[in-house]
């Protein structure tokens, strides 16, 4: 199943995965990206990946933003995607919705980001990806 991160796409092959070139991540389970999993842990590092991923692009995006609010402000966008996912599941999906998965991935990603706030690693600075 192909995966997509703000519109780019998210390639693996030999458990290094990357979104077309600026973000990095290494899970040694996730083979070559678009072959079948074939374990649960394969499976589990493939969409951890997908969230690592989606965390280091909305960092690099969108900077500090989550610490205007801090963890307050995560509760209510869980919240808001929390929404969201009801509302999608209780009607016919509209094309220019973010899929359910996406959502999920979302809140996947701001739990990993109040973690990194309450251990006070969220401020820390990001690796630089040699581009190309």
């Amino acid at each position: 199943m192909p995966f997509r991160v703000d519109d780019k796409d998210l390639a693996c092959v030999d458990g290094d995965c990357e979104i077309e070139g600026n973000h990095r991540a290494h899970f040694p389970s996730v083979k070559v990206h678009g072959e079948e999993e074939t374990t649960y842990n394969a499976a589990l590092e493939r969409v951890a990946s997908e969230i690592v991923l989606t965390c280091l692009a909305r960092h690099e995006r969108y900077g500090l933003n989550l610490m205007r609010h801090g963890e307050r402000g995560i509760i209510i966008r869980v919240d808001d995607k929390t929404e969201r996912i009801g509302n999608m599941l209780d009607r016919e999906p509209v094309a220019y919705e973010e899929s359910i998965e996406d959502s999920w991935i979302d809140i996947a990603g701001y739990a990993i980001q109040a973690i990194l706030m309450r251990s006070g690693e969220f401020m820390l600075p990001m690796r630089e990806i040699p581009h190309g």
